[in-house]
């Protein structure tokens, strides 16, 4: 497996404001699903096939439809989150 790389170098979860929930291929794109821990909103990371960072989605806010559907695609339990 790659590892997740981020401006071409591998990436250290060092942002303590986020929490790396998931990593999947979502409809064929690799995908990393963070949960913002000051707002548990969700939003997503959408990497190349070496799992490279290309862009972001978000935020989804917690409680929408939305934000479920993004729980259910990567299969993440909303009771484990917070």
């Amino acid at each position: 497996p790659n590892p997740l790389q981020l401006n071409g170098l591998v990436f250290e979860n060092n942002f303590s404001e986020w929490t790396p929930l998931a990593a999947d291929v979502i409809e064929g794109v690799n995908q990393v699903l963070w949960e913002e821990v000051a707002t548990d909103a969700l939003w997503t990371w959408n990497t190349n096939d070496v799992w490279s960072f290309e862009g972001v989605s978000g935020p989804v806010a917690p409680g929408t439809p939305e934000y479920q559907a993004l729980l259910d695609a990567f299969g993440v339990d909303a009771s484990a989150l917070g």
